[in-house]
């Protein structure tokens, strides 16, 4: 079946599957025969929103089952102030309660026990058909919630495309308004526009060119380039820029305004989410499943009573004793009661799920007709928007038009001086291409005559293998001409030129590629270059060349039959005499900075030699400042020999600077003040390493200082760390060796033959006492030995985590994992590798020395260390898969 859920009532409608295989069309149109609402009142989505095309096949779309059918929205109903009535289902309370006050009256006897039996069962029956109808209704009211998601997934569509196309609109409108100002300018020089294409004439290579053969003649009159665009268009130009000065008015700024305002307001009444979302529906929803599973509990209730009345009349119909029918006939009045009154909670809780469908009906009808407010509201700004972008989009095309006609004079130069330029470059291009292949292949048969000549004069000689590389051939370049191009371009020359293009169109040729094999082109490329670095200089001889080359490009041998030579020339010779101008300029003032420079130098050289003459007279006798003196000296004339840059612009700025210490080196006051303050400096400079060395003394004090302080700090801690790991062990053994006593001491007061294991146990006390001596031993000698802070060593010190190789270790037995392990007091394991066992003095944990002494502990000093990882559960360290741990290798110590 194909199933369509009616949103606007609530109703579950079933079609024949075969309409599956036809179009949505044709599904329609039996939904109009059913239900009576017209194809163009019906709205079909499914799930996520999207709306049913009338062309496209049902079966395209994924839904139409029960849990997920096709929606149909009603918008005959939906238009409507009052919406329609839900689907409700009729119950038979009254019925059944009548019934049930009847049967209370009846005589206790076998016929009231059938009456109520066969009551109980229609209470039964009912009870199911009550269950069946309140899931249908909850059902209902899910697919409604479903149905409205759809709708609003729907208008988020609706609403996303439209602000999109506002978006574009406004991007529009904004390039529009932008490029305003270039269109009102075209408009007022339509008539300056028209007049200048009325005075530029058409060539008559043009007009043969784009003469159709529907004119059947060739013109024989010049044509102006207004009357050629006229020909071809029959709108006047002149009714255009009237008609675009009309419709460019209409488009103000206050109807963009009162659009956008539009555009706003339907954007805001979308975006409104307190009608979007059904606010606590959620929570009614879950409230009614909690109602479907409290009234499946009544109605198996019920049918567990019906049951035990058949029960009751099947027994009393066997027995036939009419003795038990009082006491039967008295619970079965009690039964009936307690299932009327089961009968009706399931009657109230049916009304409560129709008064939901009912209040989600009517609140689904309110949006609704919202829903189709907005989205009538949208297509009627969306209309507006449209109609509004498709003038401005026929405007601006018009506009582009005049816009083509104020720039079409130097278009038609531009194209023209580009046909020319082409045509020329192609001249030129195709000729240098020719040379360029007759010369690569006159260089690529002589280097195979060659080659051909060589290899038969060895002829395969056997000493060619210490040359590898002499088969090579060299490949063929440019053996082939390029393919003639531009060969419809029009036949234009430099006498199609206007007037006002020639001088464009000479000086964008006049640097025009030129093409040879010959060397001379590098040479010319090399002087240009080194013409060019004279023009950075101050220059104009390149100038005044440029000039002078130009004059004889536009001479009348090369250029004949042109008006506008003799006004060209006149202007080249203007600029002639304006580079000669410059070039005098320059050069008096390349001639007046030499000058001055020169001047400098030597007025710079003269007065650092007074300086360094009176310094020497003052003190002749000091060594000290006659090597000052001469290092000043030299170092002066070098600078002023040899000036940097920066030094030069320096000289420029000091030159008073210098003046005044002329003056103070020639008077004999100035000399003495100069030695003192060089004695000041020298007594400060002394003083200033005395105090850096003083400082630099009591730094190093204190950094010994807090070393040894750091020193014993750590020493402490480690002889801390040894004392309390001593102590632990002592006191374990003690412990160990009061629990074997108490053994002892019970096994004494045991009859059954103790001698053995007293004897055991006597060995084990023994030998804890040993330990245990030997323990306080070793704690004795470690005072002895120095383990405390004033005397101990580092290499003495126990380490009880982060070891490393050298470090001295206590090595004990732990019983838990069978094996020696290296006491710390961090969180990994450190096992003793078996290697070192015997070397230590110690024994393997086997089951073969449980009765045998196993020494406990020891000290050793580290030799290798090892991270590993269990791999397995079963392991001879008896730790858990994937532990981390590491094996340590140690030697004796002591």
């Amino acid at each position: 079946m194909l199933y369509v859920f009616l949103v606007d009532t609530g109703t579950m409608l079933t079609f024949n599957m075969s309409l599956a295989m036809g179009s949505v069309g044709e599904l329609q149109r039996d939904i109009s025969e059913t239900c009576g609402i017209p194809v163009d009142k019906q709205v079909l989505l499914i799930s996520g929103g999207e709306n049913l095309e009338a062309t496209a096949r049902v079966g395209t779309y994924s839904a139409g089952t029960d849990t997920n059918p096709i929606y149909l929205f009603s918008k005959k109903s939906i238009e409507q102030i009052h919406g329609p009535s839900p689907s409700i289902y009729n119950t038979t309370e009254e019925t059944l309660k009548v019934q049930v006050e009847g049967s209370l009256n009846m005589p206790a006897s076998f016929e009231t026990v059938v009456a109520r039996t066969q009551l109980a069962l229609q209470f039964q029956d009912s009870d199911s058909e009550l269950l069946r109808r309140c899931e249908n209704l909850v059902h209902d009211q899910h697919l409604q919630q479903q149905g409205w998601a759809a709708v609003v997934a729907n208008l988020d569509d609706i609403s996303h495309a439209f602000e999109q196309r506002s978006q574009r609109f406004n991007h529009n409108h904004t390039l529009f308004v932008d490029e305003r100002v270039n269109y009102e300018q075209a408009l007022t020089d339509i008539d300056t526009t028209i007049h200048t294409l009325k005075h530029i004439t058409v060539s008559n290579k043009l007009e043969r060119l784009t003469d159709t053969p529907s004119t059947g003649h060739t013109p024989q009159h010049t044509t102006s380039l207004y009357e050629w665009i006229s020909s071809h268009d029959n709108t006047p130009l002149l009714e255009l820029a009237q008609t675009c000065h009309r419709l460019l008015k209409h488009f103000s700024s206050d109807q963009l305004e009162m659009l956008q305002a539009d555009m706003k307001k339907t954007q805001d009444a979308v975006s409104n989410s307190s009608m979007k979302e059904i606010g606590g529906l959620e929570d009614r929803l879950y409230g009614l499943e909690q109602l479907m599973f409290t009234a499946k509990k009544t109605v198996q209730e019920q049918k567990d009573l019906a049951q035990s009345f058949v029960a009751n009349q099947s027994r009393v119909s066997n027995l036939n004793d009419n003795s038990i029918l009082p006491d039967l006939c008295n619970m079965h009045k009690n039964q009936l009661l307690h299932m009327s009154h089961n009968h009706t909670e399931l009657v109230k809780i049916n009304e409560r799920c129709v008064s939901a469908k009912r209040e989600l009906s009517h609140n689904l009808h309110t949006r609704l007709r919202w829903v189709m407010w907005v989205q009538n509201s949208i297509c009627e700004t969306d209309s507006k928007v449209m109609s509004y972008s498709e003038n401005l989009r026929r405007l601006r095309r018009r506009l582009d038009v005049l816009v083509q006609l104020h720039r079409t004079p130097t278009v038609y130069s531009q194209a023209i001086r580009e046909v020319v330029r082409r045509r020329k470059f192609t001249t030129q291009y195709l000729k240098w291409t020719s040379q360029v292949k007759v010369k690569s292949e006159q260089l690529y048969k002589e280097e195979m005559k060659l080659r051909a000549e060589f290899s038969d004069s060895v002829n395969n000689h056997f000493l060619l293998t210490l040359f590898p590389g002499l088969d090579d051939r060299p490949p063929q370049f440019a053996t082939d001409a390029p393919r003639p191009f531009d060969l419809h371009l029009p036949p234009l020359d430099d006498s199609d030129l206007p007037a006002d293009v020639v001088t464009m169109v000479t000086s964008g040729t006049e640097d025009g590629m030129m093409f040879s094999l010959d060397t001379s082109a590098d040479n010319k490329q090399l002087e240009n270059d080194v013409a060019m670095e004279r023009v950075e200089y101050g220059g104009s001889q390149e100038l005044e060349s440029q000039f002078t080359n130009r004059k004889d490009l536009y001479s009348p041998t090369t250029q004949s039959g042109s008006a506008c030579h003799n006004n060209l020339l006149e202007t080249l010779q203007h600029y002639r005499d304006l580079g000669r101008l410059l070039s005098a300029d320059v050069e008096t003032m390349k001639s007046e900075i030499t000058k001055d420079t020169t001047d400098l130098h030597k007025y710079m050289k003269e007065t650092c030699v007074r300086i360094v003459s009176a310094l020497q007279r003052q003190a002749p006798d000091t060594n000290t400042t006659q090597h000052h003196s001469q290092t000043h000296k030299s170092g002066y004339a070098n600078q002023i020999e040899h000036p940097t840059p920066d030094q030069f612009q320096f000289q420029f700025q000091c030159r008073d600077s210098v003046f005044d210490v002329k003056i103070t080196a020639d008077d004999e006051t100035g000399a003495k003040k100069l030695q003192a303050a060089i004695h000041s400096l020298e007594e400060e400079l002394e003083e200033l390493r005395r105090n850096h060395s003083e400082e630099l003394d009591r730094l190093g004090v204190e950094r010994e200082q807090c070393l040894n302080e750091l020193r014993e700090h750590l020493q402490a801690e480690k002889q801390q760390s040894f004392n309390e790991a001593l102590m632990k062990l002592s006191i374990e053994k003690d412990s160990q060796i009061n629990s074997l006593q108490e053994k002892l001491l019970k096994l004494r007061d045991q009859p059954s033959d103790p001698g053995e294991q007293e004897s055991q146990l006597r060995l084990e006390l023994e030998k804890m006492r040993s330990e245990n001596e030997t323990l306080t031993e070793q704690l004795s000698a470690g005072a002895a030995l120095g383990l405390h802070v004033s005397a101990v060593t580092k290499p003495a010190a126990i380490v009880l985590r982060d070891f490393n190789v050298g470090d001295i270790v206590l090595i004990t037995l732990d019983n838990r994992y069978g094996n020696y392990v290296i006491h710390t007091t961090s969180d990994t394991l450190h096992f003793l590798h078996s290697d070192c066992v015997q070397s230590l003095g110690l024994q393997q944990c086997s089951e073969g020395l449980a009765g045998q002494t196993v020494k406990q502990w020891t000290l050793g000093k580290v030799t290798n260390k090892e991270y590993c990882q269990a791999k397995k559960a079963q392991n001879r360290f008896k730790v858990a898969a994937g532990t981390k741990f590491y094996r340590v290798k140690a030697e004796p110590w002591g």
